[in-house]
């Protein structure tokens, strides 16, 4: 059963959480692909996984980069799968119409948008019809993350 878990951020940058969800997959074995709305914020985050430690980085590649079957991270800015990912990572509460071969998808929004939360409920209420494992987590202080039931 494909999982979709939903990440409220309240305290830390959407970046900041992406970085520590990218490490935890790659630290898996798995593959991600990334969905931002705008080439800045990718080229920002693909900064970001280049540098976020001094003595390591993310092996990662951008939209308009060759080979990107070869990147276990793929940065884009639309819904795709050239790097034949597990794991899917949307932001800013967006929402493709199907998951389609992802087996798990994570969306991370900022909690602090009610526009993005309200987007949110939307999404849950159109996929609590299909068979998913659902998980809500909110970020609590200091970055502690608890799985909560979802609030809408």
């Amino acid at each position: 059963m494909p999982r979709l878990d939903f990440y409220q951020t309240s305290e830390s940058s959407l970046e900041k959480v992406l970085l520590g969800l990218l490490t935890k997959t790659i630290q898996t074995s798995e593959r991600a692909v990334v969905v931002m709305d705008s080439i800045e914020r990718i080229n920002g985050l693909s900064s970001q996984l280049w540098t976020q430690q001094p003595d390591s980085w993310l092996p990662h590649g951008v939209i308009g980069e060759d080979e990107p079957s070869s990147h276990p991270i793929w940065l884009t800015n639309k819904i795709e799968n050239p790097n034949n990912s597990n794991f899917l990572f949307l932001t800013d509460a967006s929402m493709p119409d199907t998951l389609g071969k992802f087996n798990r998808c994570f969306n991370v929004f900022d909690g602090n948008v009610p526009e993005l939360k309200t987007n949110i409920t939307e999404h849950w209420s159109k996929f609590a019809t299909d068979d998913y494992d659902f998980n809500y987590y909110e970020e609590q202080a200091a970055g502690k993350w608890v799985k909560t039931k979802y609030p809408g």
